[in-house]
């Protein structure tokens, strides 16, 4: 369930915020056949004897299919979740943002809080220091709402083929290179420079050495032990 959530995490969470089932349904909840698909991967990759799915995975060429798969239907989903957003709430800004950026942040929103409950967490949570997944995820659905709903420069399809096309691009030159190649942090510096805002990292990094300091700062009796 938790590689389940991982996975669709995006869908899922946008899905309870639209509250559209018909239009908007949770994919594992739509159809029999996704989950029982699911979970027959999921016992192919983690448990076949002999590990042969795994190290197929583990392969640069079945690497770069994969992401490219997984980078088709995040786009999708986001210019889906934009439309529908769009159709709902008419003239609401931030719905079409804030769905289309959930959609396409992928499983990290509702993932982190579950890994952080059980200790394996390795850093903060994306919804409080976004990383490359949230602020591509916001990238791409204002991007696409601005050129097909906004301004109107692109249709719904080439919209949707725009960022996929983004998508697969950075997916395929950062596996290619062996580098994040994070196009959106600089983007982001600058929003933050212009808002006069701190980056999050920048008021993580201040929050945990603040931390460090007070448990570095001598407690009331090893200050008596030292006089």
């Amino acid at each position: 369930m938790v590689g389940l959530i991982a996975a669709f995490g995006g869908g899922i969470l946008s899905s309870l915020l639209l509250q559209d089932p018909k239009r908007a349904p949770i994919a594992l909840l739509e159809s029999n056949s996704i989950g029982i698909i699911w979970t027959a991967c999921w016992w192919l990759v983690n448990y076949l004897p002999g590990g042969l799915v795994a190290k197929l995975l583990s392969l640069r060429p079945c690497k770069l299919a994969a992401k490219a798969c997984l980078n088709i239907l995040r786009a999708g989903l986001m210019a889906a979740r934009v439309d529908l957003a769009v159709e709902l709430f008419p003239g609401v800004v931030a719905a079409p943002l804030l769905l289309g950026s959930i959609a396409g942040t992928g499983g990290r929103f509702s993932i982190d809080p579950i890994l952080a409950a059980i200790g394996e967490l390795p850093g903060p949570h994306e919804i409080s220091v976004p990383t490359f997944a949230a602020r591509s995820g916001f990238v791409g659905a204002a991007g696409y709402w601005l050129a097909v709903h906004v301004y109107r420069a692109l249709s719904a399809a080439e919209g949707k083929a725009l960022i996929m096309t983004a998508f697969l691009a950075h997916g395929a030159l950062s596996d290619l290179v062996g580098h994040p190649l994070d196009w959106t942090y600089p983007l982001a510096r600058v929003a933050h420079a212009l808002a006069r805002v701190p980056m999050p990292d920048a008021l993580a990094g201040a929050a945990g050495r603040a931390a460090a300091s007070v448990d570095s700062r001598p407690t009331p009796s090893e200050s008596k032990k030292d006089k």
